[in-house]
C-alpha cells in the first residue's frame, strides 16, 4: 500500500517521475539514525529535495522552515523565510505568512526586537489577526511592555489577560516596597475583569500597607464574592506571603506578625462557610492573634471536611507536639521533618500538572490562565 502511494505521488511530483521505487530504497531513510530523529530528519531531506525541484512551492518552504525551527536550527529557518520574503512574485498572503513565521523564528532565537518588526510587517498585511495578536501580546509581555500587552488583549477581547497586564504595569511603576499606590489602575482592572485575582490581591496588599483595616475588611469581603471560589486561596496565600516577606524561613505557622490584618480577615472568614482550604488559612490567622485553641478548631474542621488534607495534619502535629514533653533530640528531628513538609510543592496547574511552590496566575508550561489548584 505504501509503495502504491509513493508511485501515485511520483506521478504528480516531477522529481519522482521516471524513478523506480523498491522496498530496499527505504533503507536510505534511516542511515543508522535512531528514532524520533529519523522521522524529522527524513522529512527535512525529502522536503529539501522537493523544494529544490519545485521552487514555486511556497508551502513546502514554509513547512521546511518549521521543521528546522523544531530541530533548533534557527539560523537555517530564518534563511529560508528571508529567501521567501525577498521574492518579488510572492503574493500578499504568503508574504504575511512568511513574516509571521520569521517572527516566530526570531523569537525562538532570542532576537526579540527583530521578532517584533516581523510581526508588525505581517500585521500591515493581515490586520488584527487573532493568532498574530496573540504572539505580539506574548512578545510584549516577555519584554516587560505590559501596557502594550494589555492593549493587544483588549483587541483580542480577552479581559482576564488584559486585567492581568494592567496590574503588572501598575506593579512595574510601584515603589521600592512593591506596593501599588495607583488604586485607579487596580479598580480599572477589576472593572474589566471582576474576578481578577491579581487585582484584588494587590488591592488587599495596599490596604495592609496603609493600615486601612476598614478598607481591608470591605475589599476582602467583596473579593470573595467576585473571585471564583476555587481561587479564593490564591488571594489568601498571596497576602500571607506579603505579610511574612521579612521572614527567613518558609514557615507560615509562626505567630510573630502584627495581629491587625489577621484579626480583620479572620472575622470575615467566620461570617461565611469556609471550605477545607479556607479553614486551613483561618487557622494561620488564629495563630497570628495567639489563639491556639481556635487554630486547632479550624484545623480539625479541615479534616472533618477532608480527612486526607495533609497540610492540616502537618500543622496539627506541629501544634500538639508543643504540648508534649518530648525529648529534645526527638523534637529536633520532628521540627526538621515539619520544615521539609512545609516546603513541598503545594500548588499545581490543573491543566498540565506542573507543580509550583509559589502561586501563579499564568502557567509557565501550558499558558493556561488561572489554572492553579491547591495540592491537597
Amino acid at each position: 500500500m505504501i509503495i502504491r502511494a509513493l508511485h501515485s505521488l511520483g506521478n504528480r511530483l516531477p522529481f519522482f517521475r521516471g524513478r523506480k521505487l523498491s522496498p530496499q530504497s527505504l533503507i536510505s531513510y534511516r542511515r543508522g539514525r535512531p528514532f524520533p530523529y529519523t522521522d524529522t530528519q527524513t522529512a527535512i531531506e525529502e522536503l529539501s529535495r522537493l523544494a529544490k525541484h519545485t521552487p514555486e512551492a511556497v508551502e513546502v518552504y514554509l513547512a521546511l522552515g518549521n521543521l528546522h525551527r523544531a530541530q533548533g536550527d534557527i539560523e537555517r529557518a530564518i534563511r529560508i523565510r528571508k529567501t521567501l520574503t525577498a521574492r518579488q512574485d510572492l503574493n500578499a498572503h504568503y508574504l504575511a505568512k512568511s513574516m509571521y513565521e520569521l517572527g516566530l523564528d526570531y523569537r525562538r532565537g532570542g532576537f526579540l526586537d527583530r521578532a517584533g518588526e516581523a510581526f508588525e510587517q505581517a500585521r500591515e498585511i493581515l490586520g488584527d489577526d487573532p493568532v498574530l495578536l496573540e504572539e505580539m501580546a506574548g512578545l510584549a509581555a516577555s519584554t516587560g511592555e505590559y501596557a502594550t500587552a494589555a492593549e493587544y488583549y483588549r483587541l483580542l477581547k480577552q479581559p482576564l489577560a488584559r486585567a492581568h497586564y494592567i496590574v503588572q504595569e501598575a506593579k512595574n511603576e510601584a515603589g521600592k516596597n512593591g506596593v501599588i499606590t495607583d488604586k485607579a489602575s487596580l479598580k480599572m482592572a477589576i472593572r474589566i475583569y471582576p474576578g481578577s485575582v491579581e487585582a484584588w490581591l494587590e488591592l488587599l496588599i495596599r490596604d495592609c500597607s496603609f493600615a486601612a483595616w476598614g478598607d481591608l475588611a470591605s475589599d476582602f469581603r467583596m473579593a470573595l464574592k467576585k473571585i471564583d471560589p476555587p481561587l479564593h486561596f490564591v488571594v489568601l496565600e498571596g497576602l500571607i506571603r506579603y505579610l511574612v516577606s521579612q521572614k527567613e524561613e518558609n514557615e507560615i505557622f509562626t505567630p510573630d506578625l502584627a495581629p491587625e490584618p489577621a484579626r480583620v480577615l479572620l472575622n470575615e472568614l467566620v461570617k461565611m462557610e469556609p471550605d477545607t482550604i479556607l479553614s486551613y488559612y483561618a487557622a494561620w490567622f488564629a495563630l497570628q492573634i495567639k489563639d491556639t485553641s481556635q487554630a486547632l478548631d479550624w484545623l480539625h474542621h479541615c479534616l472533618e471536611r477532608d480527612s486526607d488534607f495533609w497540610p492540616a495534619r502537618v500543622e496539627l502535629l506541629a501544634l500538639q507536639s508543643r504540648e508534649e514533653n518530648l525529648p529534645l533530640e526527638f523534637q529536633a528531628q520532628l521540627d526538621f521533618l515539619l520544615r521539609r513538609f512545609r516546603r513541598q510543592r503545594r500548588f499545581m496547574c490543573r491543566s498540565c500538572g506542573l507543580g509550583r511552590e509559589q502561586i501563579f496566575f499564568l502557567c509557565s508550561r501550558c499558558h493556561s490562565w488561572h489554572s492553579i489548584t491547591f495540592v491537597k
